[in-house]
């Protein structure tokens, strides 16, 4: 016999509610502060931000990018890379944000006991795609950037691999199937309305 512990579902919820309430003002605040930032940059010119060293030693593996330089000689403006690291934060910070948005409006309608509500299930498919998109649309951004860095820099001698990411595209792919379940789900719920 299936028990509904619902002490622990309100808890849950509560939780859930705060860390989606904290999320949601961190990424609004960090969103902001970056563009902010790279609107100054870019109002900046290139020759106050000239950098540079001799016999700097270098190994760094960060997927999708690796640099490995024994003695990297290096003199130029650091503007492009701080241009691109925003833009590239910017872009990230707003798919977090309309996940973390998505999230709560499910939530939402969970704290209300309508789990199957059309706006519910709505918010369930978009983050579907939301999550599939940036799987396969921020691994291209990230592409883009570091190549636009490599040709800005080519004293890095940056090592630069390109890979969709297919946990966000498999985690969208079960969204979608809950959220075909929850659709299936509000359908049985109308049709026992419409009988009683």
């Amino acid at each position: 016999m299936n028990t509904f512990n619902s002490e622990r579902f309100n808890k849950i919820i509560r939780i859930t509610e705060v860390f989606i309430k904290v999320f949601k003002i961190l990424f609004m605040v960090l969103g902001i502060l970056t563009m902010v930032a790279l609107a100054v940059f870019s109002l900046i010119p290139s020759e106050s931000l000239v950098f540079s060293s001799e016999g700097l030693r270098i190994s760094f593996v960060f997927i999708p990018v690796e640099i490995h330089a024994d003695e990297l000689v290096f003199y130029g403006s650091l503007k492009p890379l701080f241009m691109s690291g925003f833009f590239i934060v910017t872009i990230y910070l707003a798919f977090a944000y309309a996940m973390v948005d998505l999230i709560g409006r499910v939530v939402a309608k969970t704290k209300d006991k309508t789990p199957f509500d059309a706006i519910a299930i709505k918010s369930l498919f978009r983050l579907a795609y939301v999550l599939m998109i940036s799987g396969i649309i921020l691994p291209i951004f990230d592409f883009i950037v570091l190549s636009m860095i490599n040709n800005a820099y080519t004293e890095l001698n940056l090592h630069i691999e390109f890979s969709f990411q297919l946990g966000f595209v498999f985690t969208g792919v079960l969204i979608y199937i809950l959220a075909n379940i929850f659709e299936y789900g509000a359908y049985l719920q109308s049709e026992v309305d419409a009988t009683v």
